[in-house]
């Protein structure tokens, strides 16, 4: 399993798997925009424009992370990937305060508990990655 982060624990791993989901939703987003973008936002239809820009922002994501996984002991990787959990957090709950996203939506409420459970979790953890 040489692939996989060099780094003890489980946080490197589970950063390499959020970022692979990132991409995932980077390629729906931009492969069947509508029918991705409806999962989200409820409430008012999104443009194709939008669902290319939610894409794009996911791909970076997915690189974030992914880098995060690979070089967690570098403190500037750490506190960026670190950052694009507490960006997705504001993102979404900006959407449902708003009013454009529905908190009865799965596909805005996990974000939302994955991007704060993350953010947490590397928070946490950063005196045994960062020295």
């Amino acid at each position: 399993m040489e692939y996989l982060p060099p780094a003890p624990g489980f946080l490197p791993k589970w950063l390499l798997i959020v970022g692979f989901v990132a991409a995932s939703n980077a390629m729906s987003c931009w492969t069947t925009p509508t029918v991705t973008q409806a999962r989200i936002y409820t409430k008012t239809p999104v443009s194709p424009l939008a669902s290319r820009l939610m894409g794009t922002w996911n791909f970076t994501s997915a690189v974030i992370r992914v880098y995060g996984a690979y070089y967690i002991t570098s403190k500037p990787i750490y506190e960026v990937t670190m950052a694009s959990f507490l960006i997705a957090f504001g993102s979404f709950l900006s959407e449902i305060l708003i009013g454009t996203a529905s908190v009865r939506s799965f596909g805005a409420v996990s974000p939302l508990f994955v991007s704060s459970i993350s953010f947490l979790w590397m928070y946490v953890e950063y005196g045994n990655y960062i020295k």
